[in-house]
């Protein structure tokens, strides 16, 4: 293929148009490779996702889906993981209970529920059945592999699996929410106003594999960082903290995009 080039180098140009058509055309096989194998390589594509600051803004766009969009487990299922854990029919518990996960991630998924004692709006973050097993095949399957071609790479692999080992007892995230919680009220008491308002876990109803908490009505923390930053420092400011132009970043609070003025 005839390629133009500039004082014996390949036209910038030209070589930026060639990864991005590779790019636009890898980005979907990816995403579909690890909808597919689901376990570690979510959590992995998760956290890839985040770093636009060196990954291509196509596997940026795909990866997004598995913050909270991944596909969801069957509601037949959520269903016998919350009676197997509760030791009771899931509507002894709610009053109601949407059969549609508001949000599902790399190990489980939340669905919004009324509690029958009390009306209280929860949220119930369910685990899936299969998600410990999976990640511990395929951390077991990465390390293998590393031992054999990257041993330099294995106490990385440890350190991960043990950070990732604590996500899978839904308790300790249902301490985390309390340890949290109090930490923002003595911090921000005395402010002459409640600024900060965290899910409380509903401890009777938190158990390994299913977490009961308060629901909260707002944005996702991420787009609330994004327009808190855009207030807080401006446009430009915002697009360099942000890591740079491939991030959009929403103005508060006529809820316009600045995604042009900030690639701008």
């Amino acid at each position: 293929v005839e390629e133009r080039r500039i004082g014996g180098e390949p036209d910038p140009e030209e070589r930026e148009t060639r990864w991005n058509k590779l790019h636009d055309k890898y980005a979907p096989i990816v995403i579909d490779n690890i909808l597919s194998l689901r376990g570690f390589y979510i959590k992995a594509g998760q956290l890839i996702g985040t770093r636009n600051d060196f990954i291509p803004q196509q596997f940026v766009d795909v990866l997004s889906v598995l913050q909270d969009k991944v596909p969801g487990m069957p509601f037949e299922l959520v269903r016998k993981v919350v009676e197997k854990d509760f030791g009771k029919k899931l509507e002894e518990v709610f009053s109601e209970f949407s059969q549609t996960p508001i949000g599902a991630a790399s190990i489980g998924q939340a669905h919004k529920a009324t509690l029958r004692d009390g009306g209280v709006k929860v949220c119930v973050k369910v685990q899936s059945p299969s998600a410990n097993r999976l990640f511990h095949t395929d951390l077991n399957a990465v390390k293998l592999f590393c031992h054999l071609g990257m041993p330099e790479w294995v106490p990385l692999i440890d350190e991960i699996e043990r950070q990732f080992l604590t996500e899978f007892d839904y308790r300790s995230e249902a301490q985390n929410l309390l340890d949290i919680g109090s930490n923002m009220e003595a911090a921000f008491s005395g402010k002459g106003r409640n600024t900060v308002s965290l899910p409380a876990p509903i401890a009777p109803l938190c158990t390994r594999n299913v977490l009961v908490m308060t629901y909260l009505e707002g944005p996702t923390l991420a787009a609330h960082t994004k327009e808190g930053l855009v207030h807080c420092v401006g446009v430009e400011n915002a697009r360099r903290l942000l890591g740079a132009a491939r991030t959009p970043v929403v103005h508060n609070p006529d809820g316009m995009t600045c995604w042009d003025a900030v690639r701008g």
